[in-house]
């Protein structure tokens, strides 16, 4: 009868170790997952955060400004072709405010970079997050440099040659077509841009909205 309860309690011993394992790895399961769930909230917080603040800056200040400056070239156009020496004067060195902004995306390439993004669950946001910073952001950033790079290359350097920046006159020798020219294909690289920007405005509106569904299920 001893051997007997002796083998019972080696059993019951057993059972109660194991169970006491399974137990402690539930627990630190569930912990980690739910570190991990804060943590993905967390990030997902921040992103909102980036993404509401570049997306007042699109609509409230650089589409409404680079408009604005898009209308400014329009009418130097205007006048460069009415050869309306006046206006010309007078429009000429507006286009000097050039305003360009790219997307935030230091916190998202942080994410990116320390494979933290796997905390992100919905794969779809995930990929919706990929398309925009490292596509429409970048694509973006593009388009500004390459109106800079015109605007440096060509048109101030026209300036340079044809003007007297500091009377902010014309030189009677200047070529006034090789300026309108460059004015053109300027023109449409400012529009791109701002499409550029309408559409980032669009991507981050939506992109928004899933965040704030994924963080509040």
């Amino acid at each position: 009868m001893m051997i007997k309860t002796t083998w019972v309690n080696h059993i019951l011993n057993f059972v109660a170790v194991i169970l006491g394992v399974y137990i402690a790895f539930h627990i630190s399961e569930s912990a980690k997952e739910s570190g991990e769930k804060e943590e993905s909230i967390a990030l997902m917080k921040a992103l909102l955060d980036d993404l509401q603040s570049d997306l007042t800056t699109y609509t409230d200040y650089q589409i409404p400004f680079n408009k604005r400056y898009e209308e400014q070239v329009d009418s130097l156009l205007l006048a460069l072709t009415n050869n309306d020496t006046d206006e010309i004067h007078a429009k000429l060195f507006q286009i000097f405010q050039v305003n360009n902004y790219n997307p935030t995306s230091t916190t998202y390439n942080s994410i990116k970079s320390s494979g933290k993004i796997r905390l992100i669950n919905d794969l779809s946001l995930q990929r919706k997050l990929s398309d925009f910073y490292d596509g429409a952001a970048i694509e973006c950033e593009n388009k500004n440099q390459i109106q800079v790079d015109f605007f440096m290359q060509e048109l101030v350097t026209w300036m340079t040659v044809n003007t007297d920046l500091y009377e902010t006159t014309i030189n009677k020798k200047a070529d006034m077509i090789v300026l309108r020219n460059k004015l053109i294909v300027y023109t449409s690289l400012v529009a791109q841009k701002i499409e550029q920007y309408e559409k980032i405005a669009e991507d981050i509106t939506e992109l928004k909205a899933q965040l704030e569904t994924t963080i509040n299920q």
